[in-house]
């Protein structure tokens, strides 16, 4: 048996070791539960071993879990910068955005949030579908502007406003 485990050892993927990708996904495992729990500091702790070991091809997923464990741990400049850093490996990844616009809001810098939650929604058309997502791009869009008359805010019927845009900016 050792000299399988050798041979594992031996096998890359991504530029990563089998077993290195493994350990790191297992303690991505160890945080998205502690997270369940709302145990933040340890998610974070597993998040922050992970990345030490995994600097690959899932670092992104990772980091983006790490960012938001350290919003709810209530540290927003943590969150942007980890976000900041999924965005910077994944710029095509809307998630990335997420976790910036939410940290940026943590943040109280509304104007920066709102292009972040804007970026998402250009890059994930079913965002628009989603609740969550629809709440917090108004609440975020009143607070900026006031929700001045005329201006669109997604999932309010006006079809000339923000959402329209970002749709026809896609065709």
């Amino acid at each position: 048996m050792p000299h399988i485990a050798r041979i594992v050892q031996r096998q890359v993927v991504g530029g990563q070791s089998v077993a290195a990708t493994l350990e790191a996904t297992q303690l991505k495992v160890v945080g998205n539960a502690a997270m369940q729990r709302g145990d933040c500091i340890q998610a974070i702790d597993a998040y922050t071993e992970a990345l030490n070991i995994n600097g690959s091809h899932i670092s992104h997923t990772i980091l983006s879990n790490r960012s938001a464990a350290h919003l709810l741990k209530g540290d927003g400049l943590s969150a942007l910068e980890d976000a900041d850093s999924v965005i910077a490996l994944k710029p095509a990844w809307h998630k990335g955005y997420v976790r910036q616009a939410e940290a940026l809001t943590a943040l109280d810098q509304k104007q920066k949030a709102l292009e972040a939650w804007t970026r998402a929604l250009e890059l994930e058309d079913s965002l628009m579908e989603s609740p969550e997502f629809l709440q917090k791009f108004r609440e975020l869009k009143r607070r900026v502007d006031g929700s001045k008359s005329g201006e669109q805010i997604p999932g309010s019927g006006d079809s000339d406003g923000a959402e329209s845009s970002v749709r026809k900016q896609k065709i």
